[in-house]
């Protein structure tokens, strides 16, 4: 009797325990999915947290009509792949986001600024020789955008970073942009020579275009979440600037001053004392530094770089903007009086707060940022100095011409 009660208990003992064991696994059947699911979600707001604070360093090139991804080379010889957006640059077209592979080594970036240069066939050399001079400093967040075929395939034996202005082909256009030595020129032939009646004052209307498009371009990086460094290629940076610096700065825009007496434009100088330098700027993605690069982008006629009316002295624009009209007009924190002489002129750091969107603005101590025919009897700081912009000089040799003038820059 006592060992069938025992037997009886033994097995009420394993009946509970299997019992345990099916509800168990029961359990983890139903929770297991929600777990997976979540972990799932976890892990992709991680990459697009990853994406968007550690940008990778990409070219970016499409050669299919409306092509949606594009191959990119990071660093020496990683690769991998990134969406492309399908529109035709218009402003406020809206970028379809695409899952993106992350490579295994993530390639290092101290900041979320790009550095990017401008350039067409006339002036590939010297933005190669501007590329090689920033890489040697240390740099690894620059390239430069071209302007027409000739230059892309150009960059792409020098094996630079480069990415290619019109990025889209149009509905209309029955070869991919791409193909096309110069698209703008030759879509705009007849339009150029409408409205330039000298083979001088075309060649002033593609300037303009050229001037305009690249805030278009600007626009696009912004509005991506990318702090841009917008600099021309004949611009010469004398030492290396951790570009994290500038991020950390309270101040959304930062410019330099355009030159030291009667700077360009003149007639918004003789009213304020200074301009600002339409090749030399640092830019947050914030809104209201979006909001004035619309407002520029609006006025040179480029809501698309693809428009034959696209162009504009872009340096006059901004100076309007920012100087002289509302909304946007910036208040300064000190007044600063127009200079007769080089004695007057204002070398120090100037600080504002924009009138339409509150947010903050600095033009560069000019030690930092200079600007000016070049002259050995006026040269920055040269604990100071970061970028120099001599006017008056050979592009093709401006680099030499400016360490010959002021040693030690």
């Amino acid at each position: 009797m006592k060992n069938r009660l025992a037997d009886t208990a033994s097995d009420d003992s394993r009946c509970l325990w299997w019992t345990k064991l099916l509800r168990s696994r029961l359990l983890m059947a139903l929770i297991l999915p929600v777990v997976v699911v979540a972990w799932n979600i976890s892990l992709s707001r991680h990459l697009t947290i990853w994406t968007q604070y550690f940008p990778t360093d990409a070219i970016f090139q499409s050669t299919e009509s409306n092509a949606t991804v594009s191959s990119v080379v990071v660093g020496t010889n990683l690769s991998y792949n990134i969406p492309i957006n399908n529109h035709n640059n218009n402003i406020g077209d809206v970028d379809e986001q695409k899952t993106i592979t992350i490579p295994n080594t993530p390639t290092e970036r101290k900041s979320n600024t790009i550095i990017i240069g401008f350039s067409d066939d006339g002036y590939k050399e010297i933005a190669w020789r501007w590329y090689q001079e920033l890489s040697t400093l240390g740099y690894t967040e620059h390239m430069v955008v071209a302007q027409d075929r000739s230059t892309v395939e150009y960059f792409q034996a020098k094996g630079m970073r480069h990415d290619f202005i019109h990025a889209f082909d149009l509905e209309t256009e029955s070869l991919p942009l791409t193909n096309v030595s110069n698209f703008r020129k030759e879509r705009c032939l007849d339009y150029d020579k409408k409205y330039g009646n000298t083979p001088a004052r075309q060649h002033q209307l593609y300037k303009r275009s050229l001037f305009g498009s690249r805030w278009t371009y600007v626009w696009r990086q912004l509005q991506a979440g990318k702090n841009v460094l917008l600099t021309d290629v004949d611009n010469v940076f004398v030492r290396y600037k951790d570009l994290s610096e500038l991020e950390q700065e309270p101040y959304d825009s930062i410019h330099a001053y355009a030159g030291f007496l009667d700077a360009f434009p003149r007639n918004i100088f003789s009213q304020t004392g200074f301009t600002i330098c339409g090749g030399m700027s640092w830019l947050r993605a914030a809104p209201g530094v979006l909001q004035i690069v619309q407002s520029l982008i609006e006025r040179c006629g480029c809501q698309s770089t693809l428009h034959c009316h696209c162009k504009c002295d872009d340096q006059v624009v901004l100076n309007n903007i920012m100087l002289l009209e509302e909304p946007f007009k910036i208040a300064w924190d000190e007044t600063v009086t127009v200079a007769s002489s080089l004695h007057d002129v204002r070398w120090e750091e100037l600080t504002g707060t924009c009138t339409k969107t509150g947010h903050r603005v600095k033009v560069w101590n000019r030690h930092v940022a200079f600007r000016r025919q070049l002259d050995p009897e006026v040269c920055p700081d040269p604990k100071l100095s970061w970028i120099a912009m001599p006017s008056g000089v050979d592009r093709t040799k401006v680099h030499d011409e400016w360490k010959a003038a002021c040693p030690g820059n």
